[in-house]
């Protein structure tokens, strides 16, 4: 008997291809793999944003232990004569000797001291520790500041010169005399020299710095300013819980709240060196004693 023709079996379909039905199915597999690895890619990244975020924390604590060592005294957060930042004292604990030999502390304030009237032209130097790398904003954002039509860079870390309004049991902390709302009860200050043995509450339980990669752009300033007349440049008040809005709550611009762009906190810097992670919700009294190095609170950081 003879077989029959291939032509009358019908259409067939080789086994090598895909039908558009599996073609989907594929697609749709692959949909749900990188829906689940995306997020886990994203999460592994700003861990490790945060790990240099903290480490470069710790590069400043030492650097300002350091600087205590050599002077017996911790830097001013800001000096009138120069109107320059803390920043600027402690760079040759920073390795960035060479560039700390350029500055005149001598020679005016800050405007003045530049040929062009303009800002400080040391600015323009990028210290990678004066940064979380999870901040969006990375230069002066105002005019003043700008050094040959070039905005210079800015700091995501900040002095804490203390708690400012309202203590819980009455009156209020104490201010810098004879100046604008600058916190005298924090370790860097305007004009201060503190040293180590004025943290009576407790150096792990104290402040020193804290992150601020998170506000609006008009609120930052270079790392090489301290303090220009009122506003307070390098440092900032503990007035308002973290993550408020700039003005917001009577807070002025010494008083611009801590925060970042880790999810959930933030985070500071310790008396003892060590680097601590707050918690967007912390109690605003725990925040403000945990501010203060002389408040003899006795509220604790958990």
């Amino acid at each position: 008997m003879n077989a029959r023709p291939d032509q009358d079996r019908g259409p067939s379909r080789s086994r090598d291809g895909f039908s558009i039905l599996e073609l989907l199915v594929s697609i749709g597999v692959i949909g749900i793999i990188l829906a689940l690895i995306l997020p886990a890619v994203a999460d592994s990244r700003e861990a490790a944003r945060r790990t240099q975020c903290s480490n470069h924390l710790k590069q400043i604590g030492l650097a300002l232990h350091n600087y205590h060592d050599v002077h017996n005294s911790f830097p001013p957060g800001g000096v009138f004569s120069n109107e320059l930042s803390w920043h600027v004292f402690i760079l040759p604990q920073m390795d960035q000797g060479p560039l700390y030999a350029q500055f005149n502390f001598g020679h005016g304030k800050y405007f003045s001291a530049t040929p062009n009237g303009k800002g400080n032209p040391h600015g323009l130097a990028r210290i990678d520790a004066y940064l979380c790398p999870s901040g969006d904003i990375e230069h002066s954002q105002t005019s003043l500041d700008k050094v040959d039509d070039q905005y210079p860079w800015t700091t995501h870390y900040y002095g804490i010169m203390g708690p400012r309004g309202e203590k819980p049991g009455g009156g209020e902390y104490r201010l810098v005399p004879g100046f604008g709302p600058f916190g005298d009860q924090g370790l860097l200050s305007a004009q201060s020299n503190k040293k180590a043995a004025d943290i009576t509450d407790g150096a792990s339980n104290t402040f020193v710095v804290g992150e601020i990669s998170w506000s609006e752009a008009n609120s930052y300033r270079t790392w090489v300013r301290g303090v220009n007349g009122n506003p307070m440049s390098g440092c900032k008040n503990v007035l308002t819980s973290i993550g408020q809005t700039f003005f917001n709550n009577g807070a002025g611009f010494n008083d611009i709240s801590l925060g970042s762009e880790h999810p959930g906190g933030t985070h500071v810097l310790m008396g003892d060196g060590g680097v601590r992670f707050l918690s967007d919700t912390i109690d605003l009294i725990t925040y403000k004693a945990a501010a203060s190095i002389d408040g003899d609170e006795t509220e604790q950081l958990y």
